[in-house]
């Protein structure tokens, strides 16, 4: 899978979701300057109390997108998830 693919097929599970106010590429995308072996990078805005059922909703809209590998969460001053799909 593409990552045109993943940005817009993310963008699309979660644009009609109210828990998100915004919803940003950042990282090489975000710049302008990806290319063929970028990873792409999204920031979500979303109130505290809707972190946890918004990272599921991201986990599901990954998920149906391709083979998830690897799904890590940390908390340094706000939710952070890497994820890792099979492509």
């Amino acid at each position: 899978m593409d990552q045109a693919a993943i940005i817009n097929g993310v963008a699309d599970h979660l644009a009609d979701d109210q828990r998100v106010n915004a919803l940003f590429l950042s990282g090489s995308f975000g710049r302008g300057e990806e290319d063929e072996f970028s990873d792409v990078d999204f920031v979500a805005v979303a109130a505290p109390d809707h972190h946890d059922g918004l990272m599921q909703a991201w986990r599901a809209a990954l998920e149906s997108l391709a083979l998830l590998i690897m799904w890590k969460r940390s908390y340094p001053s706000a939710p952070l998830i890497n994820a890792i799909t099979k492509d």
